[in-house]
């Protein structure tokens, strides 16, 4: 395993949780009463707060992602900008000031798009379709599209299409920018931070070069209707090619499941005819590639075979137990380095001889019930194991075996078993560790982790975690977690990236319950209300994905 250099993000502590946030008292809006009663019962610190996993179906959501950014630059209050669409106290459209000439238009022929703003929704990274491009005959240097108009990728997850056009002025080929974009229907809201979009102090501005408009260092947000936010989104890969232009394909995707029973793991990749070189490298950690990172592994990884597209790693199971990433780098045909991806693994030891029997305990369990349909939070005996030479570090033992409604999705195996790790060593600094649960859903296999845990993972100091509030406490045999301080992944969704969880999850290392019991409130009596994925009211909803509130409890629901 060739071991990469672990480096430290700049990270300010006071906005861990809200680090993708654009931060504004910037583009005004009104409060959303629905927003305020839902962050109350959903995880609240992050848009990957939003991410309420629908493993009862086969779709594909659009709902805030769950991808960070570090900072985030203040900008100046604007109250030039009104309310978005469908906030509580105002019925307008929102504005926009629009710079486009009004008048003929002229086709250029079809071009392409490369799509890099619903991937902040859950859309897939690196899409890419043709479509029709138009130039304004007053003002040459303006350009319009209509990408969502007919059928596409987004469109297909969305379910309709959107004749909406979007404007982009090129006039200047080193200042590029697009008007803010409303589409379908207002629900979907993006804006790049330039002055022209009323974006004070910002100057993320694209490229125009050899018929590319390349937005790579353009900045862009989204307007989170249940958050109430604007929202870093542009994901690096927004480039519109003019008629006869070609844009290279340098996309690089990797998938893996997170463990295999022997530990023998397979990633598969999908490259883009233009990347002729893979290189891959395997590190233990949650790993981010940047490019001193890319060089490092072409330097020092090794070349996957040309036709090959997939990666058998073994080795991995000789440096412990823990989460690993496999990193694959890719090179154009002029050896430069084009693209990146990752995917994580587990490796997962009994390691008998290490840990000896606790007892039978109980643990609520809030972890995994915020993101699943259909599965309350209950509590549920457990036999819980300590370590016989570190203090107070525990593990729970195949902790969903007597969870009714999730027990069917556990993995049988006989070889081994699956915990969940906490450490609590320091009893005010407890964090989870990185574990595999033996949970596969319809949308893959799961594992759980911890905020603070994955930060010390990456070098940060405890006692910093402490202070700021993210980590547990065990006091009088009872453990307990801050809520929205945990994560949940799943390798089906959002690529296998952890999400925000925690909903009073407890371990109490002493105890039993009688039986399962469920902690949730009944709200039977209570109205129904529904609502789209980003928080806007729906009276009577028709197909697709709505979130349902009944009482002080909220689920997502699919309508077919």
């Amino acid at each position: 395993m060739l071991r990469i250099p672990q480096k430290l993000h700049t990270f300010d502590f006071r906005h861990m949780f809200h680090s993708n946030f654009i931060h504004l008292s910037m583009k005004k809006s009104n409060l959303c009463t629905f927003a305020t009663a839902l962050l109350l019962t959903l995880p609240s610190y992050s848009s990957a707060a939003l991410n309420l996993l629908e493993s009862k179906s086969g779709n594909t959501p659009l709902k805030v992602n769950a991808r960070h950014t570090t900072g985030g630059k203040n900008v100046i209050d604007n109250s030039l900008k009104k309310s978005p669409k469908g906030t509580a106290d105002n019925d307008d459209d929102f504005e926009i000031v629009t710079f486009h000439p009004k008048g003929e238009y002229k086709s250029l022929g079809t071009g392409t798009y490369c799509e890099g703003l619903f991937s902040f929704y859950g859309a897939p990274e690196q899409l890419r379709w043709n479509v029709e491009i138009e130039e304004s005959v007053e003002v040459p240097g303006w350009y319009r599209l209509q990408p969502y108009k007919d059928s596409n990728p987004i469109t297909d997850l969305i379910g309709k299409c959107d004749d909406t056009y979007i404007y982009v002025n090129a006039t200047d080929p080193d200042f590029v920018w697009c008007e803010d974009m409303i589409l379908y229907d207002g629900q979907y809201l993006f804006s790049q931070l330039i002055p022209e979009n009323e974006w004070i102090g910002y100057m993320e501005y694209g490229q125009f070069e050899d018929g590319v408009i390349n937005m790579e260092d353009a900045w862009f947000c989204a307007y989170n209707y249940i958050m109430e936010r604007w929202e870093h989104c542009e994901d690096g890969f927004f480039r519109i090619g003019l008629p006869g232009v070609k844009i290279p394909n340098y996309n690089l995707k990797a998938a893996s499941e997170f463990h295999d029973s022997d530990n023998l793991h397979t990633v598969i990749f999908e490259k883009g005819e233009d990347v002729t070189d893979v290189y891959v490298a395997t590190s233990r950690g949650l790993m981010e590639i940047d490019r001193e990172t890319a060089e490092f592994i072409v330097q020092e990884g090794d070349l996957v075979p040309a036709g090959v597209n997939y990666i058998a790693v073994t080795d991995i199971a000789k440096n412990g137990r823990g989460l690993y990433t496999v990193c694959l780098v890719g090179m154009n045909e002029s050896k430069e380095i084009v693209g990146s991806a990752t995917t994580m693994v587990f490796v997962e030891l009994d390691n008998e001889d290490e840990w000896e029997y606790l007892g039978r305990g109980y643990w609520q369990e809030g972890l995994i019930s915020p993101h699943l349909q259909g599965a309350t939070l209950i509590q549920l005996n457990v036999d819980i194991e300590k370590h016989k030479t570190i203090k107070d570090y525990y593990r729970l033992v195949n902790p969903l075996t007597e969870h009714e409604f999730l027990s069917p999705y556990l993995v049988e195996t006989t070889n081994h078993n699956h915990y969940i790790y906490i450490n609590a060593t320091d009893n005010d600094g407890v964090y989870l560790e990185p574990s595999e649960i033996g949970l596969h859903t319809p949308n893959g296999q799961s594992a759980v982790w911890s905020y603070a845990g994955m930060r010390i993972d990456q070098g940060f100091d405890l006692e910093v975690l402490k202070s700021y509030g993210y980590c547990g406490k065990l006091a009088d045999g009872v453990i307990t977690f801050p809520d929205n301080t945990l994560m949940y992944a799943e390798t089906g969704y959002f690529e296998g990236n952890f999400v925000s969880s925690g909903d009073r999850f407890k371990v109490d290392l002493y105890h039993t319950v009688a039986s399962a019991i469920e902690t949730d409130t009944d709200a039977t009596d209570t109205p129904v209300e529904y609502f789209n994925l980003q928080g806007m009211h729906v009276d009577r909803p028709s197909q697709g994905i709505f979130l349902r509130r009944q009482g002080d409890k909220v689920t997502k629901e699919v309508i077919r």
